[in-house]
């Protein structure tokens, strides 16, 4: 039969299986399949460290649903799974299973000769504008090859603007 028979009303309930943090699973809702990561069960809700939802919108701050009675939850297939981290890395996101926490990646930059950068040696100096010239590896530090030297540090001018004659760390990671 597969449930758990209710003593008042005298018919079988359906069960739910249990969950750990960090599980991958299948939301379904009124015949909607959504992927969620589980984070706990607290009495009639129910927590998530993201969804994405049928209709692809990801959610990710720290969604939570009551539980009427009209959830079903089961582990995700592995297509599922996979539909969910791509949806993250679009958002320059990924599933960290050892933290049991959604962190954020590297943004990936390709720099061309000639692109406006900001350039630094270390983090304590001050970020200053430059203009792209290569990346050289050859030095064990200094990869960045712009106009008037080399440069550990190098990010684009664009997006960071505010930086330019700052100590900040650049918010967005870039590899």
């Amino acid at each position: 039969m597969g449930g758990k028979l209710n003593r008042e009303s005298l018919e079988v309930e359906k069960t739910q299986p249990k969950f750990k943090d960090g599980d991958i699973v299948a939301l379904v809702v009124r015949k909607c399949t959504h992927i969620a990561i589980f984070q706990s069960r607290q009495g009639a809700y129910i927590g998530f460290h993201a969804v994405l939802c049928q209709n692809d919108e990801l959610l990710l701050e720290e969604p939570f649903r009551e539980d009427v009675g009209d959830i079903e939850l089961r582990l995700a297939t592995d297509s599922e799974k996979q539909q969910l981290f791509e949806a993250l890395a679009k958002e320059s996101k990924q599933w960290d299973a050892g933290k049991k926490m959604i962190i954020d990646l590297k943004q990936k930059v390709e720099l061309k000769p000639f692109d406006k950068v900001l350039v630094r040696h270390q983090k304590t100096e001050e970020w200053s504008a430059n203009i792209f010239s290569h990346t050289d590896k050859t030095d064990e530090y200094l990869d960045y090859v712009c106009v008037n030297g080399r440069w550990e540090f190098c990010i684009p001018y664009e997006g960071n603007e505010s930086l330019l004659g700052t100590t900040k760390d650049v918010e967005d990671r870039y590899d």
